[in-house]
């Protein structure tokens, strides 16, 4: 919808399915991104995801090794990569939905 997000490092971001998106950078300044397309196969629970466009962690150590893990998980293919894949997205998105909730929580308190 032509909206303009200032990220900084270690936010995670969600875009629903069908967003499109462009990222840019400072010349000076590399970055680095890890891209996960996803979709659920059993959106009953939650047809979309009560996730912020931005989050902003305070663990995000916690969030990149989840995400490094996945990568090295789905480059590597070993033994049931994809049902690994599967869980360590589960356990990211649980945790952000987690997060999203208590922040909420506390905005409207």
């Amino acid at each position: 919808d032509n909206e303009t997000f200032s990220i900084t490092k270690n936010d995670i971001v969600y875009l629903p399915k069908g967003s499109k998106y462009l990222t840019v950078g400072d010349e000076t300044t590399p970055y680095h991104v890890i891209v996960v397309s996803f979709q659920l196969n059993d959106n009953s629970e939650f047809p979309h995801l009560p996730l912020n466009t931005i989050t902003r962690v305070d663990n995000s150590t916690f969030y990149a090794n989840l995400f490094h893990q996945m990568e090295n998980t789905w480059f590597y293919k070993g033994v049931a990569y994809k049902l690994k894949c599967n869980s360590i997205l589960l356990e990211i998105l649980f945790h952000l939905i987690k997060h999203s909730v208590e922040q909420n929580l506390h905005t409207h308190n």
